[in-house]
């Protein structure tokens, strides 16, 4: 019989076509995976971007750090309600005030990377390690300068496992 699956033909070129179809279909996959990944972080990074930037307006004049206490007691429920991280951070890097962590024990933040491109750039974004929560995080900052006081940086991250 020609064509049976018992002829040597079909053995000698199922398994090359059914490696050959599974390798396709893995590939298709992870670009796939990697498409999805690439969109999310980009949704996520505007809604960062817009989040950050009505909390400047809302903030401006409590973003200072002689306010770090009434800051801090105000951006403790909007991160929660947001599922984000927010941090104030003075123009030399003093962190004013965080949602997850106390402030005084906290590094200075000037070097760190979103921190650098907001001050050279006005915004910041970075995806790496926290320090302080050990997660990887997508991190934007934004330099916010209140009317009637020294400007500062507010920062606002959300887990990439999110």
């Amino acid at each position: 019989m020609t064509g049976s699956l018992h002829s040597p033909l079909f053995r000698l070129l199922f398994l090359p076509y059914l490696v050959l179809l599974c390798a396709g279909a893995g590939l298709v996959g992870l670009m796939g995976a990697s498409r999805v990944q690439t969109a999310y972080l980009d949704a996520r990074r505007q809604a960062l971007r817009d989040e950050a930037a009505l909390l400047a307006l809302l903030l401006a004049p409590e973003l200072r750090a002689d306010r770090a206490a009434e800051l801090g007691r105000k951006l403790l429920p909007i991160g929660e309600r947001i599922g984000c991280r927010i941090t104030a951070i003075a123009e030399d890097g003093t962190v004013i005030a965080d949602t997850m962590a106390d402030p005084a024990r906290m590094d200075n933040h000037a070097t760190r990377p979103e921190i650098v491109e907001a001050r050279e750039r006005g915004e910041g974004m970075q995806v790496r390690g926290s320090d302080t929560v050990h997660e990887t995080m997508l991190y934007l900052a934004l330099r916010v300068r209140p009317p009637d006081g020294p400007g500062c940086y507010l920062r606002m991250a959300v887990p990439i496992s999110q």
